[in-house]
């Protein structure tokens, strides 16, 4: 029963990645929750003014772990990440 719910968790997620990898990669607010969390996970934890800080503290370890130089391969992790 839990194999065959991650499997359908995978499927999903891959359609998913695939049914919108044609559209933009992150909207506009999404890009300062990818920024900080790019900060969070440098060890800047200074709030934002202007949005939620919830969703850039549980993307941070991800970001900390995959130590990416490219904005864009970011992009494409925060997008993956925040689908689940």
């Amino acid at each position: 029963m839990v194999i065959s719910s991650f499997l359908v968790t995978i499927i999903i997620s891959l359609i998913y990645a695939f049914y919108y990898s044609n559209s933009l990669l992150l909207r506009y607010d999404a890009l300062f929750y990818l920024i900080k969390s790019l900060e969070i996970a440098m060890g800047d934890f200074a709030p934002i003014n202007t949005h939620a800080i919830g969703l850039p503290l549980l993307t941070a370890p991800f970001f900390y772990f995959f130590k990416s130089a490219s904005i864009f391969v970011n992009m494409v992790y925060a997008q993956f990440i925040s689908t689940f």
